[in-house]
């Protein structure tokens, strides 16, 4: 089962103390594609000399974000411990923002709560728009949990869940606009 979720995922309407400190950088685990899980790290420059560090263990399979922390350190600590010890690649923010929301997105569809601490640590997030990222993300992998009973399910968010050939798509129309159609209009499938 792979879940398509499309470019409209939006940011949660976030009051930041955070959102006033620089993007420094964002990276994500070389490997999360590959293997399903990996890290997500947002980094806003405090001062010259520290950085506010948020980190999300992202799960693209259908559980989320299993885990998440945020926390100040020196910009020494954070090049040593986290870009020196991890295999990680530098993304736009905008990217970064929107896997970590449609990770959880997905999740949420199939029952699934985000770690309790990632409600802190999307503060981080605040100001980053994943909408100006123009990849579309795929979440789900064959076998993974939480197949459906239905073919057509309303979201709470009017949004609606499709399956279509034993993929399913979360798209932004509502399911009575998409009664008739044979293929969810609007959902691709780059990576």
């Amino acid at each position: 089962m792979q879940v398509h979720v499309p470019n409209s995922v939006e940011q949660p309407n976030l009051e930041s103390r955070f959102s006033h400190l620089d993007i420094d950088e964002c990276r994500m685990s070389t490997s999360l594609w590959d293997e399903g899980v990996g890290y997500v790290f947002v980094v806003r420059d405090v001062s010259g000399d520290r950085v506010l560090v948020a980190g999300f263990l992202v799960d693209v399979s259908g559980q989320g974000v299993k885990n998440a922390f945020m926390g100040r350190m020196y910009r020494e600590e954070y090049e040593t411990r986290i870009v020196g010890q991890s295999h990680t690649r530098r993304v736009a923010p905008e990217y970064a923002c929107k896997l970590v929301l449609g990770a959880v997105r997905h999740a949420s569809t199939l029952g699934r709560q985000p770690h309790a601490d990632y409600h802190e640590a999307i503060e981080v997030l605040a100001g980053i728009d994943p909408g100006a990222c123009g990849q579309e993300f795929i979440f789900g992998r064959d076998g993974a949990p939480g197949a459906l009973d239905e073919t057509l399910t309303d979201l709470s968010d009017g949004s609606a869940l499709i399956e279509d050939s034993g993929e399913i798509y979360i798209t932004n129309m509502p399911v009575r606009n998409l009664l008739g159609f044979s293929s969810p209009p609007g959902c691709g499938s780059l990576r």
